[in-house]
């Protein structure tokens, strides 16, 4: 239901004015794992409700949706890289046809961006010719990755990351414990998502080793860099490897400037001071390149392992240098 979204009020109300005659097509764009999948299942759960509209409705829709059950919503990923011409062909059929049970039929496109331009189109056909009980949605992070026809079709709703303040909230239906759920919304960098995975506990070793990566960094010969950061672009970590290098950054300058109660990962204030003795004044160039570079991910997603290597190594070449002795 619509009233368990976190922290977008103003997109719910869009939403919610809506529910009586939705449109034919939405585009839900915004930073990763803010809920806007989660936003877009809630909006059918609301249109097909026969019980209370409210969370925690068990009629029968409901549970189906909150299941992942119900004949009506198709919930979908890329086959591979991308959505291709034949994984959207095999939906042309199933989108013109009326719903099983249900008022309204949904397909939901997770990670909408990587629709190939064949793919695309064929979409737009199904959109020109509108089904009138089906209901497109195009979850992404930029809406201009997607083909401006599709775009002029369908209803922008835009989400942003969420205040500190909803993802404590959240997280403190879950766990009693304020502390963890201080540092897990401190280190989620607005993502719900990310912050529920800190709280079960799941990424706390990737910031170890993050932790681990800094603390070597200073005598880590370059070749080790580059392998680093290589395994975890394999493991496909290399954004949590990044956000977690800002948030430690960051706080090394909170503590270069006496503002201990500013550090985000406050459980670890001691390993970070001696970091912070280790890379001395690269501190604060190290803040300010990978601000810098979090600034350009929107235009370098495909390359973005590689720019993460060249900003390390640049603040690796820092440090060297003032380990160096004049001569």
């Amino acid at each position: 239901m619509l009233d368990q979204v976190v922290g977008h009020e103003p997109a719910v109300r869009l939403l919610r004015s809506h529910l009586t005659s939705p449109k034919p097509s939405y585009i839900l764009h915004g930073p990763s794992g803010v809920g806007k999948r989660f936003t877009a299942a809630s909006f059918f759960a609301e249109l097909t409700c026969t019980g209370t509209k409210k969370a925690g409705c068990d009629c029968k829709p409901c549970h189906q949706t909150n299941a992942g059950t119900h004949p009506d919503l198709r919930l979908l990923t890329p086959d591979g890289q991308s959505y291709g011409i034949g994984q959207i062909q095999e939906l042309t059929d199933d989108a013109k046809n009326y719903p099983s049970n249900a008022p309204y039929k949904m397909l939901v496109f997770d990670d909408a961006g990587v629709l190939t331009p064949n793919a695309a189109n064929s979409l737009l056909k199904i959109l020109e010719e509108a089904p009138p009980r089906t209901v497109f949605f195009f979850v992404l992070e930029d809406d201009s990755e997607l083909i401006s026809t599709i775009q002029s079709r369908s209803v922008a709703v835009k989400f942003s990351t969420l205040p500190h303040e909803a993802i404590v909230a959240d997280l403190s239906r879950f766990s009693a414990d304020n502390e963890k759920v201080q540092l897990c919304a401190n280190l989620s960098a607005g993502s719900l998502s990310t912050a529920h995975g800190y709280l079960r506990g799941g990424d706390f070793g990737h910031r170890d080793e993050a932790l681990n990566f800094l603390s070597e960094f200073p005598r880590k010969p370059y070749h080790q860099i580059i392998s680093a950061i290589n395994k975890v672009e394999k493991e496909k970590n290399t954004t949590t490897l990044f956000y977690l290098l800002r948030f430690l950054f960051a706080d090394m300058l909170h503590i270069s400037m006496g503002h201990e109660k500013r550090v985000a990962n406050f459980d670890k204030v001691e390993t970070l001071k001696r970091c912070r003795e280790k890379l001395g004044d690269q501190v604060v160039f190290g803040v300010d390149e990978l601000n810098k570079l979090h600034q350009r991910i929107p235009f370098i997603k495909a390359t973005f392992p590689m720019h993460l290597k060249a900003s390390l190594m640049k603040i690796r070449k820092g440090v060297r240098a003032d380990h160096t002795p004049n001569v």
